[in-house]
């Protein structure tokens, strides 16, 4: 059976790609050992960062006073990141159910590798990263038994402000738009993880 395919748009290469896959199982070792993440310090620092963009691509140094705003419609660049930043921020702001206590600690993390495609499809501006669907069903036998898929990938310290974009390969050839994340220069490695449970469950349905 071909391999299910991601694939990411970005100016850098991302070694050390896996899924990692939540579903029923052994208690997953370690987890209590985690870092608190102030989530509203991640978001203020998420718009800032698209504030920023949207700058950018307008060639302004600082946002124009309501009086300065020039009639017309906006670069479609512009709407495009406008819209894919409302939705995400829409989702985000969603509470999630408490997740019962039992339940929580019967899930078990597996982590799935990608695989190499046999072929080099690799380009300056694209990664694409391929996964073994047998693999993946050996892990969660049932669509309806996994909890959370994460693709996660260590960023390479960079000195300029990238912007990526990950889409989902069809068996036609054809790709759907997934996500997107704007990435602050760092001088440090550091890990990305991006919510692909949508697109698991789909290449678990398939059989």
């Amino acid at each position: 059976m071909p391999p299910s395919g991601l694939r990411l748009l970005l100016p850098l290469v991302l070694p050390l790609l896996w899924l990692l896959l939540l579903a029923p199982g052994r208690p997953a070792a370690g987890l209590s050992t985690c870092k608190t993440i102030d989530m509203e310090l991640v978001k203020r620092k998420r718009i800032e960062a698209i504030r920023g963009q949207i700058l950018s691509k307008l060639r302004l140094a600082s946002p124009p006073s309501q009086g300065d705003v020039p009639p017309g419609p906006l670069p479609e660049a512009v709407l495009a990141l406008y819209n894919s930043t409302r939705d995400r921020v829409a989702g985000e702001s969603a509470e999630p159910e408490p997740e019962p206590e039992a339940d929580y600690y019967a899930k078990e993390v597996t982590r799935v590798l990608m695989v190499d495609p046999g072929n080099n499809k690799e380009s300056r501006h694209s990664v694409y990263m391929f996964f073994n669907s047998t693999e993946l069903r050996e892990a969660v036998p049932e669509p309806w038994l996994l909890s959370r898929a994460e693709l996660r990938l260590q960023r390479l310290k960079q000195q300029q402000e990238q912007h990526v974009e990950l889409y989902q390969r069809y068996s036609n050839d054809s790709w759907r738009y997934l996500s997107n994340r704007l990435l602050a220069p760092s001088n440090t490695a550091e890990w990305l993880s991006f919510d692909v449970t949508g697109v698991v469950r789909q290449w678990l349905s398939q059989g």
